[in-house]
């Protein structure tokens, strides 16, 4: 029988050759090998596609040589005889070459690794792919070196055949080809980080998550699922906030198909923010202050305000810093709630926010300055005294610098009411001299001053008094 159709293999007609190739193929004839692969030439595409499968399902490691051969020998062709020839007959016949060759594993190793160094890019690219499907750890440094070739589609075979290996030590290279100027290498560096599943990855793959190319989103979506853990997810719920819609559904699936195994009160509440259980999240005290305070950055504007909002419950002064940035966030409802949350912190947030008094945004200072008139230490005193001076002189159409003297003016008021007996006596004369805010021009025609500092220096004085 095997003589038969080893004889058929020779015939004239294309589709008897073809035929016999297959029969050898399914009876798994390792003696058919040698005939198989002198018919790796046979001059119709048809009869090569079915030799080729043969020789996959066989599996003789003397066949690597050959097949690589064949496949430099289509790959190299000059262009024009490419175009002549059915350029999807080419690909089809590499794609079945790079599948039988990485159908033989270690064995094909050598013959791919030199095609790598061909000056045919179709060669080195269909190479890496063979590499990708050999699946062997010994083809790791020769593909992370074509990470670097000049011509896109090799360097993504080579990145994604990384992945398919998985090894550790490629995780680096990979990290570094995010930072590529091409999207696509970009894209497959990024499913390749995925598949190996390292979560030293995920900080890179979460600084890229802003790139305008949606493709590349998603592809991290993935790579973020496929690596897991919390971290992972704090990446998907950054990207369901800011992205695009299918982005956002896309990192919203792949969120909740994460599943977390928290092992303190800390992980506890950043699974639970994950979820947007904000509740769940208090529950775990103190703990959950860390995580509550990275939401801060969330580009959700709600999740801001409930974070900020959560901050005043918990009280926590390592939060004070974080707090006092969100001071300055495009949402107005966003920077009250954390003015709020910083009075609620009281004394330790005391120096952060008189920190934000210098600040160059009015609308900083004003909140500022009213959550210290709220915490009513006395070590604001002359920080807000400074303000009122340097703000004697208000433009009519600087309205934001006219609410934040109010303010300034309000909170030295309460201090005063509150703890006017523990303010410095030169702070206490500082007090007494503050001027009036006037809006330019006003002074001289008359009007009423814009701010009345009037009471704020009666306080002054009658303290003066008291102690002399």
């Amino acid at each position: 029988m095997l003589w038969w159709t080893l004889q058929r293999l020779r015939s004239s007609k294309w589709q008897t050759r073809a035929e016999a190739a297959a029969l050898l193929g399914n009876a798994d004839e390792k003696k058919a090998a040698p005939a198989l692969m002198e018919a790796l030439e046979d001059g119709h595409p048809e009869v090569r596609l079915a030799v080729i499968g043969a020789l996959t399902r066989i599996r003789h490691p003397a066949s690597a040589e050959p097949l690589a051969r064949r496949l430099g020998k289509l790959a190299d062709q000059p262009k024009g005889r490419k175009e002549s020839a059915e350029p999807s007959s080419s690909a089809a016949e590499c794609e079945a070459l790079a599948r039988a060759l990485g159908a033989l594993g270690a064995a094909a190793v050598p013959a791919l690794v030199r095609l790598l160094e061909s000056g045919e890019r179709q060669t080195r690219r269909w190479a890496a792919n063979a590499l990708g499907i050999a699946r062997n750890p010994q083809a790791v440094a020769p593909l992370i070196r074509m990470l670097a070739d000049s011509r896109s589609d090799v360097r993504k075979e080579a990145a994604l055949a990384l992945g398919e290996i998985r090894d550790a030590s490629a995780v680096d290279p990979l990290i570094g080809a995010l930072g590529s100027r091409d999207p696509e290498t970009r894209r497959a560096a990024a499913t390749a980080l995925g598949a190996v599943g390292s979560e030293k990855a995920v900080d890179a793959l979460i600084s890229l998550s802003g790139d305008p190319n949606e493709s590349l989103q998603l592809a991290i979506v993935e790579a973020l699922r496929r690596i897991g853990g919390l971290r992972a997810g704090a990446g998907l719920r950054m990207m369901i906030d800011a992205g695009r819609k299918h982005v956002r559904d896309a990192a919203l699936a792949a969120l909740n198909a994460l599943e977390f195994a928290p092992d303190n009160a800390q992980e506890r509440a950043a699974a639970a923010l994950l979820a947007d259980d904000f509740t769940a999240a208090l529950r775990e005290g103190p703990a959950a202050a860390q995580a509550l305070a990275a939401t801060l950055e969330s580009q959700d504007p709600l999740r801001r305000r409930r974070a900020a909002e959560a901050l005043s419950s918990l009280r926590s002064p390592d939060t004070a810093p974080h707090l006092v940035r969100a001071l300055r966030d495009l949402d107005l409802a966003v920077r009250e709630a954390a003015a709020g949350a910083l009075a609620a912190i009281g004394l330790p947030a005391v120096d952060s926010l008189i920190g934000a008094l210098s600040h160059h945004d009015a609308g900083v200072q004003r909140l500022a300055a009213r959550a210290l008139g709220e915490i009513g230490d006395p070590r604001a005193a002359a920080p807000l005294a400074e303000v009122l001076e340097q703000n004697a002189d208000i433009p009519g159409d600087y309205p934001d610098a006219l609410e934040m003297a109010r303010a300034a003016a309000a909170a030295l008021g309460s201090i005063l009411a509150a703890a006017s007996s523990r303010v410095a006596g030169g702070e206490l004369q500082r007090i007494a001299a503050v001027p009036d805010s006037f809006l330019n021009g006003a002074a001289a025609s008359g009007s009423a001053p814009a701010v009345d500092c009037g009471s704020v220096r009666e306080a002054a004085l009658l303290e003066l008094r008291r102690r002399s």
